[in-house]
This record gives structure tokens, sequence and C-alpha cells, in this order.
């Protein structure tokens, strides 16, 4: 099975306006192993080797305008698994990463810890209420997490933030190398 992430995706990090994100380019081979459910097999991807673009001003929109040059905040995967339900097309996969956000050399906030659950199925939390997509037969799916995001040592960075505080991910992703039976 191969995850790769497309354009299309959102992030919000509490009442901040969405950063609209083209994640083309990232992905990964995910390994499919049979659980004692004949429909749902366990699924998970190795995080050394699997890409999530960082955001830049290249491939990031905030307020209609792309991300200061100096900008970034690059990912780090420190977990991608769970389960895909052959029968019906769901995903349910628990995800843990690592953001840091830098501005050019000068500024390194300490990393945002992001632990959610990605899910192809509705989910309605304390800020959000938002439908995933199931797998269809393109291949594509939408995957969406809300994560709870704790403060950090940096309080300026709280304080800009709203830490603590709910982020959401809408990603948009293309999955290939499964059997069309599963579709």
């Amino acid at each position: 099975m191969q995850l790769e992430s497309l354009d299309g995706c959102t992030l919000i990090i509490g009442s901040y306006p969405k950063f609209r994100y083209n994640a083309s380019g990232g992905g990964g081979k995910g390994h499919v192993e049979e659980t004692n459910q004949e429909d749902v097999k366990r699924v998970y991807f190795d995080p050394d080797s699997f890409q999530i673009p960082s955001l830049t001003w290249r491939n990031t929109k905030f307020l209609g305008l792309p991300l200061p040059p100096s900008l970034k905040i690059s990912i780090s995967m420190d977990m991608l698994s769970g389960t895909f339900d052959i029968k019906n097309g769901t995903f349910s996969l628990a995800f843990e990463a690592r953001f840091k956000f830098t501005i050019g050399e000068i500024i390194k906030a300490p990393e945002l810890i992001v632990k959610t659950n990605l899910s192809t199925e509705k989910i309605t939390s304390n800020l959000h209420k938002v439908k995933g997509s199931r797998l269809n037969t393109n291949g594509e799916v939408i995957l969406i997490g809300v994560a709870n995001i704790e403060p950090t040592t940096n309080n300026i960075l709280n304080i800009f933030l709203g830490l603590p505080n709910e982020a959401l991910a809408v990603l948009r992703c293309k999955i290939t190398g499964i059997d069309s039976k599963y579709i």
C-alpha cells in the first residue's frame, strides 16, 4: 500500500483562519497485516521513510496569501498506524508528529507535539465539526483529525497560538497498491 498526500489540505489551529496546504509529494509505503477480523486490516507506515512536506511560501497560503518566505513549519512524523476496513473503505490511523516553526535561521520555536486519530468519518470537537471521505474507486480519501495541542516551554508561542488549543487537519490523500476487491 502506498499513501500519497495531495493538494487541497487544510490546517487550522484554534480560532485562526485556515492554512491552505499543497502537500503533494508527501507520503510513504504502508505495510498491511491481517487481523482477527476478516474485513479489517492493520496498516502501519515507517516514520523513517514517510515524507511530509514542510509548510512554506511555495505550498501554503494563509488568508489567501503565501506564507512569508522566511517562515517554515517542518513536520516530523513519529507514528502513523491503525486499521483499514476493506468492506466500507474506512481508515482509522493514530498519528503522532512534531511541528517545528522557524523564521529564517534566527527564530526557532519549540516543537509542537501533535497526537490525533486520523479518520475518514465525522469528527465533532469543541471548535470543529467536519467529515472525512472514505476510500473511493479512484483511491482518494480524506483523512481528518483534531488534536489538543499542549503548551510549549515558550510563553510567547503559547500566547500567540492560545495554547492549550485545538488543531484540525484535513488531509487529501491517494492510496494505491490496494487490491481492487477492497474498494
